[in-house]
């Protein structure tokens, strides 16, 4: 039988964060998965590490060094699962985290991505947790100008393959492939985010986000640019849902701390975001719409 999950990890030079990472795979409460890690050439200990592992849901892939692109679609190519989740080798998934990604989508057909909502570890302190939006027009509406997901936190259907004519990560969008991945996902299924905090994201000066912040930024721009030419598949028909508050404040109990998570700020900025998108495309009611409300959400102090 195969596995329900497949667990796609790789690592370059991640020696100092991998172990961890790796633990809190295997130490998930779901444990019907097979974690695939692809070592890309690393020159550091990351290899001694992996081979201190005995498990039998572990299989290694050791490959030269192709970049992470290559390593991600090696990954998916050989996955079994019927869900494929990403996992990065400086990041902690938390002990249920497949148990509950897994349930709401075996609950959910029509949901094909689902990623959560995740803590930001800076200097191994928690520094804030982040805000995502929850439900699928919500985060079609940020696709639009910015990447709504922790790439780490995702889970997604492998039957999504046909669709996407076996085109997963793309190489020609190093960097934001993501952001273009997700974007593509949006236009033939659902998209959400659970609102349990489900994973730790590093905040890691040295990892690839950091290194390439300019370049993201360029090539995320552009790939906003081209979800706005498919505006309509973005948007829903009937906008009336925008004049009201879905989100409300939470105080959430982290690792003994209460933090103050507001989605329903996110998702006024995120409205504005709009309304500047439909100024330019001259949908001016539109933009009247969303600016009106977002900009009520923003700055209210409403709970």
């Amino acid at each position: 039988m195969p596995p329900k999950v497949s667990v796609i990890l790789p690592v370059y030079n991640g020696g100092l964060y991998l172990k961890e990472a790796m633990e809190s795979v295997l130490n998930q409460t779901f444990t019907d998965f097979e974690l695939i890690i692809i070592n890309d050439g690393s020159t550091d200990d990351s290899p001694k590490i992996i081979a201190k592992f005995y498990d039998s849901r572990i299989k290694i892939i050791n490959q030269k060094n192709q970049g992470l692109i290559a390593s991600l679609n090696t990954g998916i190519r050989l996955s079994k699962g019927k869900y494929i989740a990403r996992m990065d080798a400086d990041d902690i998934s938390l002990p249920e985290r497949f148990q509950k990604q897994i349930a709401h989508l075996d609950a959910n057909d029509d949901i094909g991505l689902l990623g959560t909502t995740f803590a930001i570890q800076s200097e191994e302190k928690i520094s804030g947790i982040a805000a995502v939006l929850l439900n699928d027009q919500d985060l079609r509406y940020q696709l639009l100008y910015k990447c709504p997901f922790g790439h780490g936190t995702v889970m997604f259907r492998k039957n999504l393959e046909s669709k996407l004519d076996e085109l997963w990560y793309l190489q020609s969008e190093k960097h934001v492939e993501d952001y273009e991945l997700w974007s593509r996902m949006a236009l033939i299924t659902k998209i959400a985010n659970l609102p349990d905090i489900l994973y730790i994201w590093r905040d890691n000066p040295s990892g690839v986000s950091s290194k390439n912040r300019v370049n993201q930024k360029k090539k995320a721009k552009e790939i906003a640019n081209r979800n706005q030419l498919c505006l309509n598949l973005f948007l829903r028909r009937h906008l009336t849902s925008t004049f009201y508050s879905r989100h409300k404040s939470e105080l959430i109990q982290f690792q003994g701390i209460s933090w103050k998570v507001n989605r329903n700020k996110n998702y006024g900025a995120t409205l504005i975001h709009l309304s500047w998108i439909m100024i330019i495309r001259a949908r001016f009611l539109y933009a009247l719409i969303f600016l009106s409300r977002g900009a009520l959400l923003t700055f209210s102090q409403s709970k």
